[in-house]
């Protein structure tokens, strides 16, 4: 490209970028929706390995040795952390095979005598139960009512 050709380019396109960086003024209702979002933090929870949201309408609190969130419909959470479990899978090892000398009996001019031959056989694969530990990642689930109704909150 020539200089001239450049120079056009950069004189059009220049207002483009001036408008594009321009500060518009921000008004009070803008001002304040920007805020309520910004008061989203984390905070980390010094009883199990995980973090807290702090949002609104949900509060966190200790119950029972226990990290529970209740939010503002009344539905109550409770933390479990993360564990382990042990898992049993099956291994099947492979076939093996294996020549054996068998042995026939023929006749030839009616008398009898015993012939050798080889013959392979299958031998079956073992199968045999290998244990291994499952990581079962930590989860907010939710919290039963106490009497076991569906449907009832904690306070009836």
């Amino acid at each position: 490209m020539s200089n001239r050709s450049l120079l056009v380019m950069a004189l059009l396109v220049s207002p483009m970028i001036l408008a594009a960086t321009k500060v518009e003024a921000v008004s009070p209702r803008k001002l304040r929706c920007v805020s309520a979002t910004a008061r989203h933090s984390v905070r980390a929870c010094s009883l199990h390995d995980h973090s807290h949201n702090i949002l609104p309408g949900i509060v966190y609190s200790r119950r029972g040795g226990g990290c529970v969130r209740t939010f503002s419909n009344g539905m109550t959470q409770v933390w479990r952390p993360a564990t382990s479990h042990i898992e049993y899978r099956k291994i099947c090892s492979p076939d093996r095979f294996r020549t054996v000398t068998r042995f026939r009996t023929v006749f030839r001019c009616g008398v009898p005598s015993r012939r050798s031959y080889q013959q392979r056989i299958r031998i079956p694969g073992r199968a045999r139960r290998v244990s291994h530990r499952v990581h079962v990642p930590g989860a907010w689930v939710l919290q039963k009512p106490g009497c076991g109704l569906p449907d009832v909150g904690p306070f009836h």
